[in-house]
């Protein structure tokens, strides 16, 4: 992360995609399909159009193959760094069993993607950034400076959390995003040329391929600007977005910790203007708790103080259930090693 800042602070623009697990796993999809079809590489528009029709619907033709062309020749863009995993956060592999096509399917994928030239960095940098509290320093850098939120409408909302002092937004449909990237194109480079400053950086959560496209595209455009792809880190402005989200649930503690080293602040506003929704059975202040307790144990003790240590103070249901799918293969593994050996273990 420090090269990261250190390049805003001095003025090197870069720019940097984002590709994970999701959008590798339709590529997986796509070459299984592609074959049982009988279908033989490279393939033709028509076939594309196919593949996506049964496994991605909201992808136009056009700008998979465009993207997959841009991709292919990342090597001569190194102002566009790429950033790939297959997985979807750290620890999605063994909690969630992402990628759900196998790893080492997706990994060849990746592979067969971009040239051998193309250097590849970390597709879960920003999550981890999260977790381990780096993006604060990222965040606090970029207060002061001029900054472009693209993204749905609920991600206008990171502009405050993060406290930007000087940022503008770009919505973005999040189920239309593919189809109107050229007006998005179109709409940032308006915003960018009303700033009539060098050095804009624009944050990006527009679904991964779209991104992908937009960001080669303005990056060419616009070479003295930054344009990143964070993805779901920009819902951290977001509880509600943010709660539902796999990678949150399990990782909620860092998180959260994070969260309030931004905006020491926020959690407690934006859990306020939740409690209209409190069930029934609960009083508004029970509720605060509960939802404080998740993000400040030690705000939640001394807010709560000894009636949460009651007998059953603390009952109800658990605040996250690890979905732990069957990972048959991984079993089999496992059981063939004790096969082998004959030596089992209770």
């Amino acid at each position: 992360m420090d090269r990261v800042t250190d390049s805003i602070e001095n003025g090197l623009p870069f720019s940097a995609i984002k590709l994970c697990h999701g959008f590798w796993e339709h590529c997986v999809r796509f070459g299984r399909t592609a074959s049982l079809l009988g279908y033989e590489m490279p393939l033709h528009m028509d076939q594309w159009a196919e593949l996506l029709s049964r496994h991605a619907v909201n992808w136009p033709v056009d700008l998979l193959l465009e993207s997959r062309a841009l991709i292919r020749a990342a090597h001569h863009r190194p102002d566009v760094l790429a950033l790939v995993s297959p997985l979807g956060w750290k620890g999605g592999y063994e909690m969630e069993g992402t990628p759900y096509e196998g790893l080492d399917e997706v990994m060849s994928v990746i592979r067969s993607w971009f040239d051998e030239r193309t250097p590849l960095f970390d597709g879960l940098f920003w999550k981890n950034s999260v977790q381990d509290g780096s993006i604060v320093n990222f965040l606090r850098c970029l207060r002061d400076r001029p900054v472009l939120v693209i993204g749905p409408d609920h991600v206008r909302r990171f502009i405050e959390f993060a406290e930007f002092q000087n940022a503008d937004f770009v919505e973005v449909d999040s189920r239309k995003a593919a189809w109107h990237r050229h007006a998005t194109t179109q709409s940032v480079g308006e915003k960018i040329s009303a700033t009539e400053q060098d050095g804009v950086i624009c944050l990006i959560q527009a679904g991964g391929l779209t991104s992908t496209w937009l960001v080669y595209q303005l990056a060419a455009l616009f070479p003295k600007c930054f344009f990143l792809v964070l993805g779901q880190v920009l819902n951290l402005g977001s509880l509600d977005r943010l709660r539902p989200i796999n990678w949150y649930a399990a990782h909620h503690r860092t998180i959260d910790q994070t969260v309030r080293r931004i905006n020491p602040a926020w959690v407690t506003r934006e859990i306020s203007k939740e409690l209209g929704g409190a069930a029934p059975h609960l009083s508004t202040e029970k509720r605060l708790m509960s939802q404080i307790r998740n993000y400040e144990p030690s705000l939640y003790d001394e807010l709560w103080g000894t009636v949460a240590r009651q007998p059953g103070g603390r009952n109800g249901p658990a605040d996250f259930i690890e979905n732990k799918p069957v990972e048959t293969q991984l079993m089999r593994s496992l059981l063939g090693l004790s096969m082998a050996n004959n030596h089992w273990a209770n």
